[in-house]
């Protein structure tokens, strides 16, 4: 009998979408805070960079019927060039780990 084999990434399933959801949350929360001091604090260009690809995160976080959704707006975020050199360490943290 061949062995079956999973096609799953690891990580993957509700436990994988689960953890990413929070870990994108995480990052939502931190820099759109209602006090906006994290935010006003990063320079110019990491603010224009960063923060259109944070607000489709944030959509995206508000539809948990998409997961797919959620997955391509991090993805986005990830890809969206922010110069992780002017990032506060624990911003850029956030980032490193966001699809890990």
């Amino acid at each position: 009998m061949a062995e079956r084999r999973s096609t799953t990434r690891p990580g993957g399933g509700t436990q994988g979408a689960d953890a990413l959801r929070a870990r994108c949350a995480a990052l939502v929360d931190l820099v759109f805070t209602e006090d906006t001091l994290f935010l006003d604090a990063l320079p110019d260009r990491l603010q224009a960079d960063l923060v259109p690809a944070l607000g489709l995160l944030a959509q995206a976080l508000d539809a948990p019927e998409d997961p797919a959704g959620l997955a391509r707006a991090a993805r986005l975020v990830e890809e969206c060039g922010v110069p992780r050199e002017e990032c506060p360490p624990e911003l850029k943290v956030m980032l490193e780990r966001l699809l890990r």
